[in-house]
């Protein structure tokens, strides 16, 4: 009997902390106290976005450290293949000049060289004729010495010094028949419009004077020779007169040989070339053509994979 009363009648005992609880709860249920409760605790969470380094090479997340790997190598093969395009594109701009040529381009280029051959041969063979002439009286002079020896070295000094001053306008004037043959094939190339013939006559062209070229070294280093042969004739005791006239008559005979190995060599890059267009070849032979890019491409791709090395580790 006496705990039904008691059942029907709770007790209701409230502390300090319920109702610090109960009250905290209710102005947090209110929308305007709600921004204000959390705002500070935004605040503080940004901050600490924007302080952390998430992607520092001393980062903890493997996730990270994957992704930064992964942007870096992407960003490497890009600028490798960039790289590479790069020079696939002067490999072929190298390798274009060098294509077959249809029979009528090759007959045009000749066509235009030829003329200008024949005419440096002509006056190859004019010049070498008035020098070797010029010397041969030099020579005969010298013969008709007679009288006492100081006349005889009088006059082979004034006889050597005249044959110095005459291979020295000897080779003034070659350098200049060389120079103006240049001129004028390269000049050729100014009258065509056709791309591809204007292409191959700047190839035969360049080839042409690379050959005159070398064959002027070997003039001058004729003359040279010549020089010093004098020379030491005059220092010897051999006799003077017959032996400037033997060394001039061999000097002249070379000079001649010289003059016509040139012409032959200018006139095989053309027959050459019109061989090789007639088998349908191209201008250089591929093996050789392989041989002289080998080189400048092979230190370029060393150069790119050194840089792939560089990048990945």
């Amino acid at each position: 009997k006496l705990i039904l009363p008691t059942l029907g009648h709770p007790l209701h005992q409230e502390t300090s902390s319920e109702v610090s609880w109960d009250s905290s709860h209710q102005n947090a249920n209110h929308a305007n106290d709600k921004s204000e409760l959390f705002k500070d605790y935004n605040g503080m969470w940004k901050s600490h976005l924007e302080n952390t380094d998430l992607y520092a090479e001393d980062s903890q997340h493997p996730m990270a450290k994957e992704t930064r790997q992964r942007d870096k190598l992407n960003l490497v093969t890009e600028r490798l293949r960039a790289r590479l395009r790069q020079e696939l594109q002067e490999l072929r701009d190298r390798l274009w000049p060098y294509p077959t040529f249809p029979q009528q381009d090759l007959a045009k280029v000749k066509q235009l060289l030829g003329p200008l051959i024949d005419q440096l041969q002509g006056s190859l063979a004019a010049h070498t004729q008035e020098h070797c002439d010029k010397l041969g009286l030099h020579a005969q002079e010298l013969e008709s010495v007679s009288g006492s020896n100081t006349q005889e070295d009088a006059c082979s000094q004034r006889v050597m010094a005249w044959i110095g001053q005459s291979q020295i306008d000897s080779n003034k004037k070659i350098a200049a028949y060389i120079h103006n043959f240049k001129s004028q094939t390269s000049s050729t190339t100014e009258e065509l419009t056709d791309t591809v013939q204007k292409h191959l006559l700047q190839t035969v062209v360049a080839r042409l004077g690379r050959e005159a070229d070398a064959w002027m070294l070997e003039v001058q280093g004729r003359m040279g020779l010549l020089r010093l042969s004098l020379a030491e004739l005059r220092l010897s005791s051999l006799p003077l007169r017959d032996s400037v006239s033997s060394r001039l008559g061999e000097f002249c005979q070379t000079s001649v040989a010289q003059n016509q190995q040139l012409i032959a060599t200018l006139e095989q890059q053309l027959s050459q070339l019109r061989e090789q267009g007639s088998g349908d070849m191209s201008i250089i032979p591929p093996l050789n053509r392989l041989d002289t890019l080998r080189g400048d491409f092979t230190s370029q791709l060393r150069d790119l994979l050194r840089d792939i090395m560089h990048s990945i580790i």
